[in-house]
């Protein structure tokens, strides 16, 4: 017996958001005073800041079994270390790991959600982060994508 497996990699500097069955946009805040202010690609926060992920899902038909990959940036931490389920208007799992925050959803109904957890950088550098992913887990045609980041550390 044959098999035939490919794959396609790219630098990261090169993956935009898609729109196929839904939208999914990863924002980045700095969170200073109680004040968010929205960090663009390239921009610069000091160690120990904490900054706010803001995943918001917009979804033009319902989905089940539906599975979100968030990669962090080297050196960044979650404050809440724990993987426990969330409401937050959507109910899901966040597991918290090393490279990346994972959130798995029974039931993704038709509408726009938002999911919000917090990081916090602890060494200098330059950093890229790779395509936030949403694909259905049964169903991975299905799939959605956002643009890359890049967060400047002093």
């Amino acid at each position: 017996y044959n098999s035939f497996l490919g794959g396609v990699f790219t630098k990261v500097d090169r993956i935009n958001r898609n729109k196929n069955y839904c939208i999914l946009l990863a924002d980045k805040y700095l969170i200073k005073d109680n004040v968010a202010t929205k960090l663009n690609s390239g921009d610069t926060v000091s160690i120990g800041d904490q900054v706010e992920v803001r995943l918001v899902v917009m979804a033009d038909n319902a989905f089940e079994f539906v599975y979100i990959e968030d990669p962090k940036p080297a050196t960044f931490e979650a404050e809440k270390l724990l993987s426990t389920w969330v409401y937050d208007g959507l109910y899901h799992y966040q597991e918290m790991q090393n490279a990346q925050t994972n959130f798995y959803m029974d039931n993704l109904p038709k509408g726009t959600y938002e999911i919000k957890y917090y990081l916090r950088p602890t060494a200098e550098g330059l950093y890229k982060v790779g395509a936030t992913n949403l694909q259905s887990m049964y169903a991975p045609e299905f799939s959605a994508h956002s643009s890359n980041f890049e967060i400047r550390v002093k």
